[in-house]
């Protein structure tokens, strides 16, 4: 009986290989097993159906073609020992050839010397029931010298599988495609889960896989890893593209790369670093996909793609490309189109971090589009992307090459991307987070085919400034920003005014075409994209940096600031449109360091360009402490720093102020209405400090007013004004309300609003350290919301703090402290009252050790020819006088001191007032009333 029969009457099912006590002259039983898997009983019943599993104890070898066919049952290769491999070596010409249904578990597979043969350990040409199955296996140094696939080739066909699962190639390689694995799919799927690449290399395409498909599915998944794959520079003329993974679909099948997968470290000498695909329909889908270190010489750092005939590549779910870079493409390169047409999407939160491009353009990605779709959306972010000159685009580079070419980039962020200098080669440079190229006309430009929507730009820079955020290489640059203006295709996260303000000049620029060949760096040929819809000329709002500014025409950018503040707001607003804007919009400078250089400065509203200016300091918030005060420097300055009438409007926010020279008759503030009483002049003054400049304190020199106002508002809140010397003839604060006819008075409205007032002292006798104010009709000076005047001295004058004539008109005093005030009738208020005119004190004002060298320790008040509604009170909750006092030798009204003329007799009310202790006098230690030269205490 020959062998064959004598097995096939046993019934035996499983097959023993050892290298312990084997003998390939044995029946391969448990008792008597084999050697190798060239035993002849191996070769003549592998294929029948009663065997169904090959067990390997430790090592054993192949050294011819072992033919593994049958589709009838799955046949099994698996260690002797749980969970532990065994070696089977493969010798000489030795192969599996796979048709059939086989799995291998727990194998080690290893080469004696590299094969000739594609599939350096294995070939498969599985078709209808026919599936291989490789399980917890490993791959070590395997070799195809003349062949594809390193360890695996294999043809799947007629709905069979192939599926690798816990699987290890180590160092396997090839001189064609597929340095590891390489599968063709012509129908079927083939599935890798959790297998991992170490090493792999080709001598062409596919340093680890290489896939071909025309029908079926491929899906690569949970957590596989391909780490330090290439293509080897074997100087040979061969393509040599997909340092891990070569993805060719001329026909059709979807291959999906999910569940973590990992790309480290891989590279390819020519494009591709970790995936090369051209896929001429169906697509490929990476779904949370890292793809980290990986780069390539020529282009596509991670990923080079070639797209047409319906071919897509979808990226989404947190895809990660870290530190990819190549000469173009730093990350992704990729021709969309150029044969039908082909779809690039990237969406749901992918992320390029620290990609760039070596010498050309995209630091992250780089697209021509002939005809299909580039579409980046849904959280995209593009973080510190670079390219170094001469190529555009630091982030992003596209060609839009027809008006079948369609851009669409949604809801992206680009953080802290450049294009980079090259001195030895200082050409374009364009566009540090989207550089395009156009060749659509303005009137193709549409919805359809161009969005940029919902944009996030931080930090981007490109060198010599053309093109911050986005450049447009186009026909026409006019025409472009127009048509994308027109169709609203362009927005961005914090610029609403895009397209009508001269603040983002640099940002988004354009040249055309006719002007691109040489790369020029001349500022003449790039043009702002928006121009002909600006507003104005100057950025608003304009920022000034007196240590890294720079005074050009379109200086006041956050990203480029002017130096001074005279010239960023005396340049003329006209834009190249011709229409000038309004002088009514408010101009604002906002200062992020002193403005050191600007002196001499003086600001007149209404300006030839401005009527309403704010200048503040940057960051400043309302009533806030988290920024930083600047100070404007005039103590050297002979002239007003701020000069206001009539349609003036002036905001002063969150500054620090001094004072001019000394011994000048002009004011730091000067609010004067010269024409009527309609526009008049309007200043505000919010959370400033002012104090005088410690070098302008002279024993024989002192200031002139810091403010005046004939004519206009002044609303100053939440400010303090301390240590000022004010000479004589002038107070802190002049106000006047006088006439322009004999029938019309100047209307002047004051509003002190928690403001401070610390050791202010007037020498000579014009009165009032703080404020001297003559209100007539129509007229007001309110003082509240917790004001205080402490130490505040007029040595020779009448009213420490207060020194007011009232003809018409109010004054009123709410919950203000007056404290250590000084004068010499009057030591915190003097006020004469006349006609309709009337002072109030009112809500618990404080008036604490006040003092007067002759009468009225903190008020003196005259009241004379009181008609109306005018007259003195005290109102609201209770006001306090605690220690004000007068020489007890002759002074009148320790607190306060009132004298009644003719008509104002009964035009007083203060019966609220609460006298404390501490207040004295000669006559009347609170209260003195002298009525009509009587005096009443």
């Amino acid at each position: 009986m020959q062998f064959n029969d004598l097995f096939a009457v046993s019934g035996q099912n499983t097959l023993f290989v050892t290298n312990v006590n084997g003998n390939d002259a044995n029946s391969c039983s448990e008792s008597t097993p084999c050697v190798t898997l060239d035993a002849l009983a191996i070769i003549a019943s592998i294929n029948t159906t009663p065997v169904n599993q090959v067990r390997i104890n430790d090592y054993t070898s192949l050294s011819s073609t072992l033919t593994l066919s049958n589709t009838e049952r799955q046949l099994v290769f698996i260690s002797q020992t749980s969970n532990i491999q065994s070696e089977i070596q493969i010798k000489s010409i030795g192969q599996f050839s796979v048709s059939g249904k086989v799995s291998f578990q727990w194998i080690k597979f290893t080469q004696q010397t590299a094969s000739t043969l594609s599939g350096g350990i294995l070939t498969g040409n599985i078709g209808q029931d026919g599936n291989l199955d490789v399980n917890y296996c490993s791959f070590i140094d395997c070799q195809s010298s003349g062949g594809q696939g390193g360890a695996i080739y294999a043809s799947i066909s007629s709905e069979s599988s192939i599926t690798l699962t816990s699987v290890r190639f180590d160092s396997c390689s090839s001189t064609l495609p597929g340095g590891a694995l390489t599968i063709v799919l012509y129908d079927g799927t083939a599935h890798l889960i959790n297998v991992s690449f170490i090493a792999c290399h080709s001598n062409q395409s596919g340093g680890a896989i290489a896939v071909e498909s025309y029908a079926g599915w491929m899906t690569i998944e949970q957590n596989c890893k391909f780490n330090g794959c290439y293509n080897s520079q074997a100087g040979d003329g061969t393509i040599k593209d997909g340092g891990a993974l070569f993805i060719y679909i001329p026909g059709g099948g979807q291959i999906d790369l999910t569940g973590s997968t990992q790309f480290l470290n891989c590279y390819s000498n020519e494009s591709g670093g970790a995936i090369k695909a051209e896929i001429n329909s169906d697509k490929v889908v990476l779904n949370g996909v890292t793809i980290d270190g990986c780069h390539s010489l020529v282009k596509g750092g991670a990923m080079d793609a070639v797209l047409s005939e319906g071919g897509q590549i979808e990226i989404n779910q947190t895809n990660v490309f870290n530190g990819c870079y190549s000469k173009k493409g730093g990350a992704i390169h990729v021709i969309i189109g150029q044969s039908g047409s082909g779809i690039l999407t990237i969406k749901l939160s992918c992320s390029f971090i620290g990609c760039y491009s070596t010498s050309d353009s995209g630091g992250a990605i780089y697209s021509e589009i002939n005809n299909g779709e580039l579409n980046i959306q849904s959280s995209t972010t593009f973080d510190t992307c670079t390219c170094t000159q001469p190529g555009n685009g630091g982030a992003v580079a596209l060609s839009q090459l027809s008006q079948t070419s369609k851009i669409f980039i949604s809801g992206t962020t680009f953080k802290d991307c450049k294009t980079l200098v090259n001195s030895s080669n200082p050409t374009y440079g364009w566009g540090s987070g989207i550089f395009i190229i156009t060749s659509l006309a303005a009137a193709q430009f549409n919805d359809t085919n161009f969005l940029l929507s919902s944009l996030t730009f931080t930090g981007c820079e490109a060198v010599n400034k053309y093109g911050h955020h986005i450049h447009i290489q186009s026909p026409s640059t006019i025409s472009t920003g127009s048509a994308i203006k027109n169709g609203n295709l362009l927005t961005v996260s914090g610029a609403n005014d895009l397209y009508t303000t001269s603040n983002y000049v640099y940002e988004y620029m354009g040249i055309n075409t006719s002007n691109a060949g040489t790369g020029t760096i001349d500022p003449q040929s790039h043009l702002d994209l928006f121009r002909q819809h600006y507003i104005s000329n100057v950025p608003n709002p304009c920022y000034i940096d007196a240590t890294n500014g720079v005074n050009d025409a379109y200086c006041g950018g956050q990203k480029y600031k002017c130096t001074t503040i005279a010239p960023a707001i005396n340049r003329d607003t006209l834009p190249p449109s011709g229409i000038a804007p309004s002088k009514d919009i408010n101009f604002k400078l906002i200062l992020t360091t002193i403005p050191s250089n600007d002196n001499n400065l003086q600001i007149s509203l209404p300006h030839t360009y401005y009527n309403y200016t704010t200048i503040q300091s940057d960051g400043y918030v309302p009533g806030g402490t988290g920024y930083t005060k600047y100070k404007i420097p005039s103590s050297s300055s002979p002239i007003p720093l701020f000069s206001v009438t009539v349609y003036g409007h002036l905001e002063v926010f969150g500054i620090i102020l001094d004072n001019l020279i000394p011994d000048v008759s002009l004011f730091l503030f000067d609010i004067y209405n010269n024409d009527g009483n309609n526009n008049i002049p309007n200043v505000t003054i919010n959370d400033c400090e002012f104090k005088q400049d410690s070098t302008s304190f002279s024993t024989n020199k002192n200031l002139p007013s810091i403010i005046q106002v004939i004519g206009g508002y002044l609303l100053i809140q939440r400010t303090k004004f301390e240590n000022y010397r004010i000479d004589s003839g002038h107070s802190l604060i002049l106000t006047r309300s006088n006439q322009f006819t004999s029938q019309i008075y100047r209307i002047t409205k004051v509003e002190l609003i928690s403001t401070s007032f610390l050791n202010i002292n007037q020498f000579g006798s014009f009165g009032g350290a703080i404020i001297n104010t003559q209100i007539n009709t129509n007229s007001l000076l309110y003082i509240g919301g917790s004001s205080s005047f402490t130490s505040c001295q007029s040595t020779a004058g009448v009213g420490g703090a207060l020194y007011a004539v009232i003809n018409g008109g109010e004054a009123e005093l709410n919950e203000v402290t007056m404290k250590l005030c000084s004068g010499l009738n009057g030591g915190a208020i003097y006020s004469t009252i006349s006609g309709d005119g009337k002072l109030t004190i009112n809500n618990h004002c404080q008036f604490t050790s006040c003092l007067s060298t002759e009468n009225g320790g903190a008020i003196y008040t005259s009241l004379n020819g009181i008609t109306g509604i005018g007259g003195f009170s005290i109102t609201g909750t209770a006001s306090t006088f605690t220690s004000c006092t007068i020489p007890i030798d002759s002074g009148l009204g320790g607190a306060i001191y009132l004298d009644i003329q003719t008509g104002g007799e009964t035009k007083y009310d203060i019966t609220v007032a609460s006298y404390l202790t501490g207040n004295d006098a000669k006559y009347g230690k609170n209260l003195l009333d002298q009525v009509n030269s009587k005096l009443k205490y």
